[in-house]
């Protein structure tokens, strides 16, 4: 029972990403990696040239799966077109909600809308 309920999320074989083990997915890699995750990510990218990621354990804080968006119109798509339909979801607002508060970090819907608005200026070019 405990294994259905951690296993990792199916994701498609085709999805590129770092090599994949049964139950633990790819989080080998993100592991052995941490010290240097954001230049590894970046390596990662440049070397798939598309949207990678891989199954890892529902367990915890890791939420089954992650996906790294290479594409601009896609990360455009997610973060400024169709955002309300990529919410950050229950198990990240409750493992970060904590430490993050009710900020634009750990919050989605309306809440999330009203500090993207005060946020705004800040990240605009004008």
């Amino acid at each position: 029972r405990f294994y259905h309920k951690t296993k990792p999320l199916r994701v498609p074989p085709s999805l590129p990403g770092p090599q994949r083990y049964p139950y633990i997915g790819y989080l080998w890699h993100p592991i052995k990696y941490w010290h240097v995750w954001p230049t590894e990510t970046t390596r990662l990218a440049k070397l798939y040239k598309q949207t990678w990621g891989g199954p890892l354990p529902n367990y915890g804080g890791l939420p089954g799966c992650y996906f790294y968006i290479h594409d601009e119109d896609n990360i455009r798509h997610i973060l400024q077109s169709n955002f309300g339909n990529y919410g950050k979801g229950d198990v990240w607002i409750k493992n970060l909600g904590e430490m993050l508060g009710v900020g634009i970090f750990a919050v989605d819907g309306a809440r999330w809308k009203m500090h993207r608005k005060l946020m705004s200026n800040m990240f605009s070019r004008n």
